[in-house]
């Protein structure tokens, strides 16, 4: 056990070893906003159970309605269009994530994510993601305000004239 190691001295340290896939994926982890005030072991052991994949310009990386729902993404570079109903919604980019819907309950997706520009995300498996909310309270609790987010503009949204 490394004690009260910081990300930074971890990010280093893989660095060192010439582990800089490991490096970057643990650096990407941390800058993500869902996942601040993780414990270190927390984000290693997200590091290792991620997988990176690359999404070019004009991909479909998750589709609406497929009810596959496998996977929670993470974008680390680039950047994806939302579109809900072949309209667009949104926009997602560095820090952001989608997929949480239906990485929850299985249910289909519920947007569609095309890449604008070549778009770089880390996934997480259902049994990651559940763990990952399972063994963090303050993940889940910022989950739950991300979700609260979503209904309330969706609410806002049908209530238009």
């Amino acid at each position: 056990m490394r004690g009260n190691r910081t990300l930074d001295a971890d990010i280093d340290e893989l660095l060192a070893e010439g582990r800089t896939s490991e490096a970057r994926v643990l650096e990407a982890l941390g800058q993500v906003p869902l996942l601040e005030g993780l414990p270190l072991e927390a984000l290693r052991r997200l590091a290792f159970e991620v997988r990176e994949s690359v999404f070019p310009a004009g991909t479909e990386v998750v589709r609406e309605g497929d009810d596959d729902g496998v996977g929670f993404f993470v974008v680390v570079a680039g950047v994806g269009a939302v579109f809900v109903d072949g309209r667009q919604m949104g926009t997602v980019a560095a820090g952001d994530h989608f997929g949480a819907l239906a990485t929850i309950d299985g249910g289909p997706r519920t947007a569609t994510v095309r890449a604008t520009a070549e778009l770089r995300c880390l996934i997480l498996t259902d049994a990651t993601f559940h763990e990952l909310v399972h063994d963090n309270p303050a993940a889940a609790w910022k989950l739950l305000i991300y979700l609260s987010g979503l209904v309330r503009t969706l609410s806002s949204r049908d209530a238009a004239p």
